[in-house]
């Protein structure tokens, strides 16, 4: 111990594991605030956050502290949807990207993050997942270019009548295959495996069908016929 660190308190030791040690006894809010501001040890100033409730300090840390983990350590504490969908599209960190998202839980907000962060596949992909709400899910589902995003959007549907919807005016033929697997009503399948313009759809639509009937007329009428043969045990 130096001669300095005599004079000083025992957060102020040159030694940052001393200052660790201190903190984990600390209690008083503006000295904590104080390290986590200006400690130059970013395990120290991670500590520091860990003991923080103020909003206001948090996010100033999430947005300008210079260590991931700190400002990680700080999103996990936030719970200002707005300041964490910034957060999502600006920090320069991944990981710390990746944890904002993980807080949102407002629908707006998740869709918002969706739509304007094209070139972010990860922060994309964690907010679709997140969405609950059917109408923006039907409308990526029908209408997403790429086939990951609109599949998760898909699966994530369980209402009958959207997913019919998705299966018969969806912008892409693997999304509204994927839709028919999910559709339990015969006589949706049937219009569907009778009309669809997509090879794909209209035997995934016959695959889930199961009235003996309706399959040979299908197969007398249209042309998915490669697939009856193997169900024989369904037609008569």
């Amino acid at each position: 111990m130096g001669i300095k660190d005599t004079f000083k308190k025992s957060w102020e030791h040159s030694d940052f594991k001393k200052r660790i040690a201190a903190i984990n006894n600390l209690n008083d809010h503006d000295i904590i605030i104080n390290i986590v501001k200006n400690d130059e040890n970013s395990n120290v100033r991670a500590l520091a956050v860990k003991k923080i409730n103020d909003q206001a300090v948090l996010e100033e840390i999430a947005k300008e502290d210079k260590s991931k983990e700190v400002r990680t350590l700080a999103v996990k504490k936030i719970s200002n949807q707005i300041v964490l969908e910034k957060i999502a599209k600006e920090d320069k960190s991944k990981k710390v990207r990746v944890q904002a998202v993980e807080k949102i839980n407002n629908q707006e907000v998740l869709v918002n993050l969706f739509k304007n962060t094209e070139e972010e596949k990860n922060i994309r992909g964690l907010a679709i997942k997140r969405i609950k709400d059917y109408t923006p899910l039907k409308n990526i589902a029908k209408n997403e270019k790429n086939s990951y995003f609109g599949e998760i959007a898909m699966m994530n549907i369980d209402d009958q009548n959207i997913l019919a919807d998705i299966a018969k005016n969806g912008e892409n033929d693997f999304i509204r295959a994927q839709a028919v697997k999910k559709i339990n009503n015969q006589a949706v399948l049937e219009e569907i495996a009778k009309k669809d313009k997509s090879d794909e759809v209209r035997t995934e639509a016959v695959k889930k069908l199961n009235n003996p009937s309706i399959l040979l007329n299908i197969g007398k009428n249209t042309k998915v016929t490669h697939f009856l043969p193997k169900r024989s045990g369904k037609i008569k």
